[in-house]
């Protein structure tokens, strides 16, 4: 390959492409396009094909970059030889020092059959101290831009403290942006809605009214403004998904528990992957839409609503939550009906029932479940309430098990971190052999490459053991509260118990209820104990109850 002081004269050799990128679109790639056009033929180059990423991270692999894509398939087809950049930090922008996004596009254009040349640094890339002197740019490259992103952070987290500072992205609901940049503030915006006589702050202090003044609920606020035609946020912005212009009850109320309305904004709760230093969570004052006394009233509306939602509804269902579609997956729900001559007639179904009329997709036919099995389940339970030993017992094994798995968890999670450690080791001696030219830039490529193929890999396992460990400490916490629950029951079960309570019994007891085709409902309790024996979960057709093996409930026939 032709190094930069020993290229060929022949013209085919002496055709370069520029490669240029800028990672927003508030840059704009001309400045080094310009630069190439002029920097090309005074070095003895013919700029054929220009290759540009806007508004395209350094951070995104080169092969998938639109740009970076095109320019490795022209250059295996030999429409040039020399891939001319500003810098080397065009090609890619690594996130920690060592990393090989920048590395790696280095090695993807030289495989293909390219020469590299930074305009602004010319290094002779074909000796051992040419390719290390490369390798240094890159990582001074990754220093700088750490130090900026850490100046940004400290900047942003002195500006978000003045008040009414816009930190970016979509104004909330009646809000406007004025200013850009530094100076962009967030300004109540009263200017009237295109074919209405409100405008959105009128919407948002409508809304606290419904809310606060009439006690509505969030679904009443959301039938009413699709009524009137008020646009939504999405709509307001541009933006025209298909349920853009929809309101629903949960955006309602994600916007009434928004500070920014009582005059308190918070930045910085949420994380953000794209820089190593997070700004801290601070509060900043906007200007107010309503008063801190209504916004903590609706708070408390709220409040009231959902304890209201769960008191008025009109039937309990003892298994609702727990009944499964053997056909489909989905859940079952519980629903009533009043015959002609007034007696009523519950029954679970299939949330899929009415799926072809809801999307047009495939109606579900699995059958309904009659209610009557909620007392032969519970009619099993209460067997077990009587005399709660042996499940006592099995919860007690349970829980020592599980302290053993916990054990065992924490022991892999703390050795994948133990290797973790080794390669960093590892990766620091790979560095100081390619300084010492003991490998070249193509070892230490493939080496760092699959480092970080197994560094990922160990990252995820440990990722995948702590969610083990969470599921593992959410089950151990469901145990104890299972058996301090059926101590309690000892003593209770005789004075009779509430709905609230049976409910309670039966969530920490069954685990699922699959309804299969044929109709009969397959009971897993959460005990082996129980799941071992012979249970009463039969059905009945006008006759006596069946017992069925498994935990089906067998149904008879008429």
């Amino acid at each position: 390959m032709a190094s930069v002081s020993n290229r060929t004269t022949a013209a085919q050799s002496r055709r370069a492409a520029i490669y240029a990128r800028v990672s927003t679109d508030r840059q704009s790639v001309e400045g080094q396009i310009e630069f190439a056009r002029e920097w090309a033929p005074k070095h003895g180059y013919t700029l054929t094909e220009i290759y540009a990423d806007n508004a395209r991270s350094g951070t995104i692999p080169f092969a998938e970059r639109e740009a970076g894509r095109r320019l490795l398939i022209d250059l295996r087809a030999g429409r040039f030889d020399v891939v001319l950049v500003y810098k080397y930090d065009r090609l890619g922008r690594d996130r920690e020092v060592g990393d090989i996004e920048t590395r790696q596009a280095i090695l993807d254009i030289e495989r293909a059959g390219g020469q590299i040349i930074a305009m602004t640094q010319p290094i002779d890339a074909s000796t051992i101290m040419g390719r290390f002197t490369r390798s240094v740019q890159i990582d001074i490259g990754t220093i700088e831009r750490l130090n900026t992103l850490e100046r940004s952070a400290d900047t942003l987290a002195t500006l978000v403290r003045r008040p009414g500072f816009f930190t970016g992205g979509t104004a909330p609901y009646g809000y406007r942006v004025e200013g850009q940049d530094r100076d962009a503030r967030l300004v109540v915006d009263e200017e009237p809605i295109p074919g209405l006589d409100i405008s959105p702050a009128d919407v948002v202090r409508m809304i606290y009214h419904w809310l606060v003044a009439e006690g509505r609920s969030t679904v009443w606020i959301a039938a009413e403004l699709n009524r009137r035609g008020i646009p939504t946020r999405a709509l307001l912005a541009g933006r025209a998904r298909p349920t853009a212009g929809i309101w629903r009850p949960g955006r309602v109320s994600t916007m009434v528990r928004n500070t920014v309305y009582k005059g308190v904004a918070v930045y910085g709760r949420r994380k953000s992957g794209r820089s190593p230093f997070p700004v801290p969570v601070t509060e900043r004052e906007v200007p107010a839409i309503v008063d801190a006394e209504t916004w903590e009233a609706a708070q408390e509306q709220l409040r009231r609503n959902k304890k209201r939602a769960k008191r008025n509804a009109k039937r309990q269902y003892l298994l609702s939550g727990l009944v499964k579609c053997g056909a489909c997956g989905s859940n079952y729900t519980g629903l009533a009906y009043t015959t002609k001559d007034g007696q009523e007639r519950r029954y679970y179904t299939c949330n899929n029932i009415h799926q072809r009329h809801n999307t047009g997709g495939e109606r579900c036919t699995n059958p309904a479940l009659s209610w009557q099995y909620e007392e032969l389940i519970w009619r099993d339970i209460d067997a077990w309430l009587e005399n709660p030993g042996p499940i006592l017992e099995e919860l007690a094994a349970q829980l020592n098990t599980d302290a053993d798995d916990a054990g065992n968890i924490e022991a892999d999670i703390e050795r994948r971190r133990r290797q973790l450690a080794g390669q960093e080791k590892e990766r620091e001696r790979l560095l100081t052999a390619y300084r010492k030219g003991i490998i070249d830039d193509t070892d230490l490529e493939r080496e760092l490459a699959a480092m970080r193929r197994e560094r990922a890999v160990l990252e995820e396992e440990i990722e995948a053991l702590k969610r083990a460990q969470q599921r593992r400490e959410e089950r151990r916490a469901g145990l104890v509260t299972a058996a301090a629950l059926l101590e309690e029951l000892k003593a209770r079960r005789r004075e009779g118990l509430t709905f609230a309570v049976k409910r309670q019994v039966v969530e920490a007891l069954v685990k699922e209820i699959v309804v299969q085709p044929d109709g009969t409902p397959d009971v897993t309790y959460r005990f082996a104990v129980i799941n071992n024996r012979t249970e009463l979960c039969g059905g009945t057709a006008g006759g006596t109850p069946r017992r069925s093996r498994r935990g089906r409930a067998a149904r008879s026939r008429s």
